[in-house]
């Protein structure tokens, strides 16, 4: 993995993918933290947020993109 110097919020990252922080958030549940440039990042209140490297960005982009993994990914939310 390349050396990481940013990151971006969920927020950030559905708004530049044109989607609902919603949708994205169960796209990032099928990402286990620490792969594909998602990350935890701890706040000092004992909370997280979900962080996406660009390599996370273009992995949600690629998820979006792929209709079968949409629809598992919808299917099991509901």
């Amino acid at each position: 993995m390349a050396h990481v110097s940013y990151v971006y919020t969920a927020a950030r990252v559905a708004q530049i993918l044109g989607i609902s922080e919603d949708l994205l958030e169960k796209i990032g549940d099928t990402i286990e933290p620490g792969k594909d440039g998602v990350l935890s990042i701890w706040h000092t209140t004992e909370e997280s947020i979900r962080g996406f490297t660009e390599e996370g960005l273009d992995y949600a982009r690629e998820i979006l993109n792929d209709p079968s993994r949409m629809a598992h990914i919808l299917e099991d939310s509901m």
